[in-house]
């Protein structure tokens, strides 16, 4: 499993986002990597507003594509996002 620290506030990337330094083995759990976040509750209600509005235009999106392969992908983004969002109504 590859773990990550909790980004430091003060250690940002070249457009200002936070990084987080890698620590640990590199590894798998199934076929994912794990990443933990630290959020503030703020930062939560963004991201959480930011992954709604990508669902919605996700659904439209599948609704008006003709491609099956194309429409599967989408299904499957939108299966993920879903699950983003559930794990972040946890903590909050």
């Amino acid at each position: 499993m590859e773990s990550f620290e909790a980004p430091d506030p003060t250690r940002r990337d070249s457009c200002g986002a936070l990084v987080a330094r890698r620590i640990g083995e590199l590894g798998e759990e199934g076929d994912r990597a794990v990443i933990r976040l630290e959020l503030s509750d703020e930062e939560k209600q963004t991201l959480r507003e930011m992954l709604e509005r990508d669902l919605s235009d996700l659904r439209m999106e599948i609704a008006h594509t003709d491609r099956l392969s194309y429409r599967e992908l989408l299904r499957e983004r939108k299966r993920i996002i879903g699950k983003v969002i559930a794990a972040l109504g946890q903590d909050g």
